[in-house]
């Protein structure tokens, strides 16, 4: 059938694909056994019946017990877990707070920091221009001074 529909048309199918898909459908027997609606079955479904009695009648009272503690002790440990996990929730938000605090206060102490440093080194320019200044005047009156004196001792001579 597949190489048929592979080699039909472009239109789709052909004469001997459609004639297969509109016979009856064949039923398939096995030879030597009978089917199962017809074979005497009820060993079968009394060991069904027992099996649903047995799961009906329920578990015994020790394992019933044991099961109902078992939950009730699961239940306690959710319990228990959820107020652990509030705490934490709320000691992680109380954390997060104090660090975010740190790091602003952190923050401001490096800007005035930077800012301090910047003004010292203002006044340390402006110093260091003074004394230049400064400087510069005790040179030039040593250097007048000098001048002076090799005049006094050429007036002399």
């Amino acid at each position: 059938l597949a190489t048929i529909c592979s080699m039909s048309s472009l239109n789709g199918r052909s004469q001997h694909a459609q004639e297969e898909e509109q016979a009856p459908p064949v039923v398939v027997r096995m030879r030597t056994r009978q089917p199962l609606a017809d074979a005497d079955n009820t060993a079968a479904f009394n060991a069904v019946n027992r099996g649903l009695e047995a799961l009906a009648e329920g578990e015994t009272s020790e394992e019933t017990e044991e099961i109902k503690k078992l939950n009730s002790q699961m239940d306690h440990l959710n319990e228990y877990m959820n107020k652990v996990e509030v705490r934490l929730k709320a000691h992680n938000e109380k954390l997060m707070e104090t660090l975010a605090a740190q790091k602003a206060e952190r923050e401001k102490r490096r800007q005035s920091f930077h800012e301090r440093m910047q003004t010292n080194q203002a006044e340390d320019t402006d110093f260091s221009q003074k004394m230049a200044d400064i400087l510069s005047r005790v040179n030039q009156v040593n250097i007048n001074r000098g001048n002076r004196q090799s005049m006094y001792d050429f007036i002399k001579q």
